[in-house]
């Protein structure tokens, strides 16, 4: 094969077109027996065809553009691209190319059969060829033409016969990508072909940029608010990763319990900044060795309020929208004895109490100032002992089954866990900071 090669195995959206879709009627019987077809009448029943045949191609690449135009995972576009093209070609094989200015080369992860990525380097094979000329090369017998590339032919056993090489444009018209329709069944690639295959280019195009600006526009936010994590995190060397590891628990802990991947990115996210409003507590307080006055206490608990507060006037968008609600929950307990606002049982947001027993169980788990850490199975039974009363006991059965995968936590110290719980009320304050 060419390039890269590809397997179709999915079920196609549409049938494919073959030429035996369109078959002519027979014609009448004469007196003497014998068919009529003359040969305008054989024309003209060519020409319909032809017609037919564009028609229903033309309509599904309609239906084609829609679906790739919904789809806003790159990884999954791709591979539906590939599937897609396969189906309104009628080929074997489709290979898709997208260009890496940076490094001068043509990669693809996505081609059905293989899933290694491919790296070319511009220039190189048909693909590179058509991604610096911009050019659609058109190849009826690829084994004896000198610009083939070969290579992953031989290493996968497969040969190519023809191939239709076409660059993908964005709407500056730079060429972000090459794709390649390989072996159409039965004849080569014409004149039809390579129009619609321009027009199904066009929309693959659009629908990749729309895809990579949503994923870069994600990996920057996503950096920003993990920077701003870090940055409160920074205050307190002790406390230097609670966010992280708070936001990474209850991403599993959502998933454990049914969540979908984007309502657990939610609270993955709700967790990073869960505590973004200690930038307003003074340092002095962070750090204190000792027990806090109550004045300290209340400069701590206002952490909450400007947790809220802060994240309230950031613009977040859909359902990114609840995560100043249910950041600012995460010290509320069921029993109405949590902050700032004493909320009690079905009054606080579901992910907010995930948030909850995962705070607490990195809190204990890891040395602070304060106190040494207690281990994962003596911080699981103390937290078993509040459910009801402090902590959501579905929540908490979440909590324990993914500590059971994840083993024992990392924590940043040697030190013997003490058993201060055995001494202490029941009562999370007396662990817990924040």
């Amino acid at each position: 094969m060419l390039d890269e090669p590809s397997e179709n195995t999915s079920e196609p959206l549409t049938t494919p077109f073959s030429e035996t879709s369109f078959t002519s009627p027979a014609a009448p019987a004469t007196n003497s027996g014998k068919a009529e077809n003359p040969p305008k009448r054989a024309g003209a029943d060519e020409r319909r065809q032809g017609v037919r045949r564009e028609d229903h191609r033309y309509k599904i690449l309609v239906r084609v553009a829609c679906l790739l135009n919904s789809e806003m995972d790159l990884d999954r576009l791709l591979d539906l691209i590939i599937i897609e093209a396969n189906n309104l070609l009628d080929t074997d094989r489709t290979s898709l190319y997208l260009v890496d200015a940076d490094k001068k080369e043509l990669y693809s992860k996505i081609a059905l059969g293989i899933r290694q990525e491919i790296r070319l380097p511009l220039g190189t094979g048909l693909a590179g060829l058509v991604a610096v000329t911009g050019e659609t090369i058109n190849v009826e017998d690829a084994q004896h033409d000198g610009r083939a590339y070969h290579g992953v032919d031989r290493e996968v056993g497969y040969i190519t016969r023809n191939v239709l090489t076409m660059p993908l444009r964005n709407h500056n018209h730079t060429i972000i990508g090459v794709i390649q329709s390989i072996n159409k069944h039965g004849k080569s690639f014409d004149e039809s072909d390579i129009e619609i295959l321009e027009a199904f280019a066009s929309v693959v195009a659009v629908s990749i940029e729309n895809a990579t600006l949503r994923r870069d526009i994600e990996r920057m936010f996503n950096s920003f608010v993990d920077t701003m994590a870090s940055t409160i995190d920074a205050r307190s060397p002790q406390t230097a990763g609670h966010s992280n590891r708070v936001a990474f628990y209850s991403q599993k802990v959502a998933l454990e319990l049914g969540m979908t991947p984007r309502q657990a990115q939610v609270v993955y996210l709700a967790g990073l900044l869960h505590d973004f409003g200690k930038i307003g507590v003074p340092e002095a307080v962070l750090t204190n060795p000792g027990p806090l006055s109550e004045a300290e206490w209340v400069l701590m608990r206002r952490h909450v309020v400007q947790t809220k507060e802060i994240l309230s006037n950031m613009y977040f968008i859909g359902e990114l929208k609840r995560i100043p609600l249910i950041a600012g929950q995460h010290h509320e307990r069921l029993n109405g004895k949590g902050y700032p606002q004493n909320l009690t049982g079905e009054q606080i947001e579901f992910e907010a109490k995930i948030l909850a027993v995962c705070d607490v169980y990195d809190a204990l788990t890891v040395k602070r100032y304060y106190r040494n850490p207690l281990g994962a199975g003596e911080v699981l039974e103390y937290m078993s002992g509040l459910v009801g009363i402090e902590f959501d006991g579905t929540c908490m059965e979440g909590l324990a089954r993914v500590v059971k995968i994840i083993g024992t936590p990392q924590n940043p110290t040697n030190d013997t866990a003490e058993q201060l719980y055995l001494q202490k009320d029941r009562n999370t304050r007396d662990y817990i900071r924040g």
